[in-house]
């Protein structure tokens, strides 16, 4: 779906991070969590492309959808300056989200910096369905540990970590020892990934991962996302991220 949106509201959430708000009609119900979406709001090509972002949140009900962003380069930088009531080009959702399992009752989120975006439309959905929700967040500082009080109001146990020494999932291990999740999922660093297929092959949970990756299309056409997988390995096509994934089953791209 493409549409032209309106932008509804702009909030600085941290060091050049930024929430947007967008009145995007009926896109938000078709909106899945891990999904993402491609955004142009600037006349002209430079930049000559759209930018990827994930869908941090959505309102379903009134056609919100909220994204969280950080200025990285020229499209963002113009992002930032976007006031209520301007224009914006939304071209999704894309991809292939997060699969949410039908009675889960506790469930692990992990995310380090801005790869906690994507996991709060998930703990909204899991929440909806009463799943008690564990989240385990990381950055290099406080105040990058977006979202932390949306997943506190909806009633997730938080555990952060801002050290450089500690990954976040040595904290989910602790509470492996104790607690039986139904699934996990993660995006951010591939060392993060790593930490949570380390614990999914011990205990036995299933576990998705959100790869970051640069793209240029989001519809598969460029191959610019290209990435390894077991099926790869073995002989097979690469996979896409913004085609097949960016949500993947851990043990197919880790």
């Amino acid at each position: 779906m493409y549409l032209k949106c309106r932008v509804l509201q702009q909030a600085k959430v941290g060091a050049e991070a930024f929430a947007l708000d967008l009145d995007v009609q009926d896109m938000a119900g078709l909106s899945r969590p891990g999904q993402f979406v491609m955004v142009r709001c600037w006349e002209g090509d430079d930049p000559f492309l759209m930018r990827p972002f994930s869908i941090n949140s959505v309102d379903r009900k009134n056609g919100v959808m909220t994204l969280l962003y950080q200025v990285r380069g020229r499209g963002t930088a113009l992002m930032a300056a976007l006031r209520p009531a301007d224009s914006v080009a939304v071209l999704g959702p894309l991809g292939r989200g997060f699969p949410v399992r039908e009675g889960a009752s506790r469930v692990a989120l992990i995310g380090r910096g801005m790869g906690i975006a994507p996991l709060l439309l998930l703990a909204q959905d899991y929440a909806a369905h009463g799943t008690e929700l564990h989240v385990y967040l990381s950055a290099r500082s406080e105040e990058g540990l977006f979202n932390r009080s949306q997943f506190e109001r909806l009633g997730a146990r938080v555990t952060t970590t801002t050290a450089p020494s500690l990954n976040v999932t040595d904290r989910m291990a602790e509470d492996c020892r104790s607690l039986n999740f139904d699934a996990a999922y993660s995006c951010g660093s591939r060392r993060l990934g790593l930490g949570m297929k380390e614990l999914h092959l011990k205990y036995g949970f299933p576990a998705y991962v959100s790869l970051e990756e640069h793209m240029a299309c989001g519809l598969g056409a460029c191959k610019g996302c290209a990435c390894r997988t077991r099926r790869s390995e073995a002989g097979g096509e690469y996979a896409l991220v913004c085609r097949d994934g960016p949500v993947f089953d851990v043990d197919e791209v880790l």
